[in-house]
């Protein structure tokens, strides 16, 4: 129990100083917390909601809740779409890879080791995509949110394509998941080429 608590905190800590720190020039504190403790809440309600009536929908109703809290941040705070997203990204993708890392080391899970190690290679590109999209050419517009969309396509696509393989990995969604991963892939793509077609 005191380790889990742990754990909690740990993660939550995380998740609010990447948060912050990929926001805090252009916003202030104030600004920044009240739209992550958004994000925060949401989620927990979505999962809370999800452990009560459907435990294996936890993935998606998380989403869903992210999504939600993402979009009060956006109105009330006012802090961009395309700066909030990838400050989510960046401060989510650790977490969630950490998570996984403490979940497929358990005895017996050992077999989808992959699963983190897809995760850890899903951050080191992230970080390389944040320093050097600006140098790709075919990227016109230049705006931020150009790594985070990218990771989520590549995040969804990967989750589409096990899905096909697998059924029993810890946020699957049995059969559903394939195509909620395909409609998410093809929504990041679709935002992706509206994002790069815009003039700075």
């Amino acid at each position: 129990m005191f380790i889990t608590l742990f754990a909690i905190i740990l993660f939550v800590g995380i998740f609010l100083f990447l948060f912050w720190q990929k926001l805090k020039e252009d916003y202030v504190a104030t600004q920044i917390f009240t739209s992550a403790s958004y994000v925060m809440f949401f989620a927990l309600v979505c999962f809370c909601i999800a452990y009560i009536v459907n435990p294996k929908a936890w993935f998606w109703l998380e989403v869903i809740g992210c999504i939600g809290g993402l979009a009060v941040a956006v109105k009330r705070q006012r802090i961009r779409p395309t700066e909030i997203m990838e400050a989510f990204v960046a401060a989510t993708l650790p977490v969630f890879t950490g998570i996984n890392i403490i979940y497929y080391l358990k005895p017996g899970l050992f077999e989808f080791i992959f699963i983190p190690i897809l995760l850890v290679i899903l951050n080191i590109i992230f970080l390389f995509l944040k320093s050097h999209y600006k140098k790709f050419t075919w990227y016109k517009s230049g705006r931020v949110g150009f790594a985070s969309l990218a990771i989520l396509i590549i995040f969804f696509l990967s989750r589409t394509i096990l899905a096909i393989f697998f059924d029993n990995v810890l946020s699957f969604w049995l059969d559903k998941e394939f195509y909620l991963s395909a409609f998410l892939t093809t929504l990041c793509l679709g935002g992706l080429y509206k994002l790069s077609i815009k003039s700075v």
